[in-house]
C-alpha cells in the first residue's frame, strides 16, 4: 500500500484499516432487511443485507490515520516527504 497523508494532522505513512465500521454497517443492514421482511411479508427484502455486504467488499475502503484517527487520508503528492512512524 502506498503512503497516504492525513489532512488533519499531516501524518504521512500507512493508514490503518478499520473493518469494524464496515462490519457494523453490514450487520445493521442485515438486521433491517430481516426485520422489515418479517413485518411486511416482503421476503425479497432479505437480500438487502447481502447486497450491502457485496457492495462493501467491492468498494468500501475504511482507512484511518493511526496518529489522530481522522478518516480523511489522501495520496501523497510528490516525493518530498518524510515518514512519521
Amino acid at each position: 500500500m502506498k503512503d497516504k497523508e492525513c489532512s488533519s494532522c499531516g501524518y504521512v505513512g500507512h493508514p490503518v484499516h478499520d473493518e469494524y465500521a464496515s462490519l457494523t454497517i453490514d450487520i445493521v443492514m442485515w438486521l433491517i432487511g430481516f426485520v422489515v421482511a418479517g413485518i411486511t411479508g416482503i421476503i425479497y427484502l432479505v437480500v438487502l443485507g447481502p447486497l450491502v455486504s457485496l457492495w462493501h467488499i467491492a468498494t468500501f475502503r475504511s482507512h484511518r490515520c493511526p496518529k489522530c484517527g481522522n478518516w480523511d487520508m489522501h495520496r501523497v503528492r510528490g516525493h518530498n516527504h518524510t515518514h512519521a512512524h
